[in-house]
């Protein structure tokens, strides 16, 4: 690795974690938090309903009305704004055109969203039949894999930004 490469990593490193501090900062702040997680409990405690779980929910905790009877509150790392966070720190830090970081940031979110709301389903749907399996697929299986699609999705974006800035330059 030469000095040049050293310098973009060590770049990339302040500008990727200084972003993130910044926006866990402000999305810390209890007006953001309670509504994000507001938000989540709402829409997943519907979703579950729509597909036939029966649940009811009492402020910010998802009662389950079969099976184990368990009640779940939701929580800020619930409503997958840290992984969200990790991306969009990762995108912005990385040199690519405004345009491509804009298009995946608002993908990347949509994505987010969609990854949160199945782990959030899926878990609860085993919550109602297996308190053990619950707590397996939530502290070790559905954490490991949406850092790992966090992860991947960059990877993915960095080669379509790529391939995108390529196509712009091949037209002039």
């Amino acid at each position: 690795m030469d000095k040049s490469e050293s310098k973009d990593i060590l770049k990339f490193s302040i500008i990727a974690t200084s972003v993130i501090v910044i926006l866990v900062l402000l999305f810390s702040t209890n007006i953001i938090e309670n509504a994000l997680i507001s938000f989540t409990a709402k829409s997943t405690n519907a979703l579950l309903n729509l597909f036939g779980v029966r649940t009811s929910l009492r402020g910010n905790t998802i009662a389950l009305l079969s099976g184990t009877q368990m009640k779940l509150q939701i929580i800020p790392d619930c409503t997958g704004i840290y992984p969200f966070i990790i991306m969009v720190g990762f995108i912005l830090a990385y040199p690519s055109k405004l345009k491509n970081k804009l298009l995946g940031i608002l993908f990347g979110g949509i994505l987010s969203l969609l990854v949160n709301y199945i782990r959030l389903i899926t878990l609860i749907v085993v919550a109602e039949k297996s308190y053990d399996t619950f707590q397996y697929l939530h502290i070790f299986i559905w954490q490991t894999t949406f850092i790992i699609l966090v992860i991947f999705y960059f990877l993915w974006w960095i080669n379509w930004s790529k391939k995108t800035q390529k196509k712009i330059k091949a037209k002039i």
